[in-house]
């Protein structure tokens, strides 16, 4: 295509994903989820039929993914094609219509039906996929209370009067919360400013991370969420400001000696992947630090088997779908057990039984072993589901650190950090009950059907 011709069409379609100030800005210097916009930008061009798009959210913060699906369905509306989504998130696919869902299992077609049919089948969680939160929590907390009238995948039109009374004995009941006693600190960042080269990327982050702390990283895309990891790594080191290792300057510490005590997995698994075959590259960095072998096999055994890979211990990596290579990564970083565990984005392209059951593992091994978790993420359940501590970055900055339920429940804060309400924080204001009593009830709730 002629420059002259290709270059409005350029611009027209970085604008339709939020990228058109940023076109002269190089790849690497993106976050994953600008990159991500970058992908969907390139298939606008040209008359198609079909759109497919295979996991488009996977690495979108909440309001880029409503963003996402707005613009996917005006797509839809206004080529006039055809649009086929593969998603593991359900509920923020369902922020615009859609016509039908398909449900697969092992290689087949197990349902279909129009997203109301789906939903009150409970299909969904019989095949170990996450339900929309007020969904679970109509048919988990009132069962015996018939559903409302109206389709079930447009929660803002359901009268959910009925559910007063029951959700408000609900809650009643939460236990208080828990006010983990802290250590030490392990690390300190203090005062830190980075840039790549004159793009500011984080400004005067004060952090202070203690031992088997579970503390959740969450910001809109380019945030700095992940420069902020590598710094912690020393992958990449302040500008201004200093960062401590128990105290110590850890500017006297290599990267070799760091990535004994911190394990960082990245958010793409492809920028960590080195080996040919999945069982070497889980036992390659246990082989190169020169562990026993019988304790080597024993934690090579165990990750691949708490992240669904062993029966593809033997698989070329080039085999594997990107959710698969995700898991890879973070079963060599579980298998070396490191003092701080930091996990890039550790859901996306995961579905939800692997999820759970890599979560479950993770949330053991910082118990059982003081070891500490740092999620970078943009799923707000995650974080009240697995995180003690929430930590939301805006422009580089640091706007929020407290206890999970009272950071992610305040709707100015998740504004500012662009991440949206859970289903179930709509639910409880439109019922008129506290949403953060409600959310932390039914996080509780819900883990205790899960173990039973």
């Amino acid at each position: 295509m002629p420059r002259k011709e290709m270059l409005p069409l350029v611009a027209q379609a970085a604008a339709l994903v939020g990228m058109d100030g940023m076109l002269n800005r190089l790849p690497y210097e993106l976050s994953g989820g600008q990159k991500q916009k970058v992908a969907l930008a390139g298939v606008l061009h040209g008359r198609v039929d079909i759109l497919l798009f295979d996991e488009p959210l996977a690495s979108l913060d909440p309001k880029a993914g409503m963003d996402a699906m707005e613009m996917i369905d005006n797509l839809r509306r206004d080529l006039e094609v055809t649009t086929l989504i593969i998603e593991h998130r359900l509920e923020d696919v369902l922020y615009r219509p859609v016509d039908r869902i398909i449900v697969l299992n092992a290689g087949r077609v197990v349902a279909e039906g129009s997203p109301d049919d789906i939903l009150k089948s409970r299909v969904l969680k019989q095949y170990g996929i996450r339900e929309p939160l007020y969904v679970s929590a109509l048919m988990d907390i009132a069962p015996d209370i018939p559903l409302p009238e109206g389709p079930l995948d447009q929660p803002g039109a359901l009268n959910l009067s009925a559910y007063r009374e029951a959700f408000t004995k609900f809650i009643q009941v939460e236990p208080p919360a828990p006010s983990p006693e802290k250590g030490e600190p392990l690390m300190a960042v203090q005062g830190v400013t980075f840039a790549y080269e004159d793009v500011p990327v984080l400004q005067n982050v004060r952090l202070t991370i203690h031992p088997g702390e579970r503390i959740a990283l969450m910001g809109e895309n380019g945030a700095g969420k992940s420069t902020l990891a590598r710094l912690l790594c020393g992958v990449e080191r302040p500008v201004q400001g200093r960062i401590l290792w128990q105290g110590k300057d850890y500017t006297t510490m290599s990267i070799a000696q760091l990535a004994q005590k911190i394990g960082y997995v990245m958010q793409n698994p492809n920028q960590m992947l080195v080996k040919d075959i999945v069982i070497q590259e889980v036992r390659l960095a246990l082989e190169l630090r020169r562990f026993p072998k019988e304790e080597t096999e024993r934690r090579v055994r165990q990750a691949l088997t708490l992240t669904g890979l062993y029966p593809m211990r033997n698989w070329p990596i080039g085999a594997l779908s990107y959710g698969q290579k995700k898991r890879v990564t973070i079963a060599v970083m579980l298998a070396l057990e490191p003092s701080i565990l930091i996990l890039d984005e550790p859901t996306a392209g995961q579905d939800f039984a692997h999820y759970t059951e890599m979560m479950t593992f993770v949330e053991k091994l910082s118990k059982e072993n003081a070891m500490t978790v740092l999620f970078i993420t943009h799923d707000l359940h995650l974080a009240l589901e697995y995180t003690d501590r929430a930590v939301l970055l805006s422009r580089g900055q640091i706007i929020a650190d407290g206890n999970t339920f009272d950071v992610l429940c305040d709707e100015t804060l998740l504004l500012q950090a662009s991440l949206k309400k859970t289903s179930l924080m709509e639910m409880a204001q439109k019922l008129n009950i506290n949403a953060s009593a409600f959310v932390r009830r039914f996080t509780a709730f819900e883990r205790g059907l899960a173990r039973g």
